[in-house]
């Protein structure tokens, strides 16, 4: 058994094959640990991603609470400049009677 051990380690057919099998697997280790550092980028990309959803709804929200609210002021300064007027033309028609 050992002989024929020897003498197929020492077949030039086998030695080129066991290299390019030890070839084979160093590659196939090399592809293996790029897949995972692919996979982790990418899912470091998709999480980037969703919070800069996540951000944009944020920013969305506060403007059109902002929106909202500078709405409401432009809506109370006409009440308010409405007011005046009347309070101006109740003045004036005071004055002259």
């Amino acid at each position: 058994m050992q002989a024929m051990r020897d003498r197929l380690l020492s077949d030039p057919t086998v030695i080129t094959t066991m290299a390019r099998l030890e070839a084979s697997e160093a590659q196939m280790r090399d592809l293996q640990a790029t897949l995972i550092a692919e996979r982790v980028a990418r899912t470091q990309l998709e999480k980037q991603a969703q919070q800069r959803l996540d951000d944009v709804r944020d920013y969305r929200h506060e403007l059109s609470g902002a929106v909202r609210a500078l709405r409401r002021a432009r809506d109370e300064g006409k009440k308010n400049e409405e007011e005046r007027r009347r309070l101006v033309r109740a003045f004036e028609e005071a004055k002259h009677s």
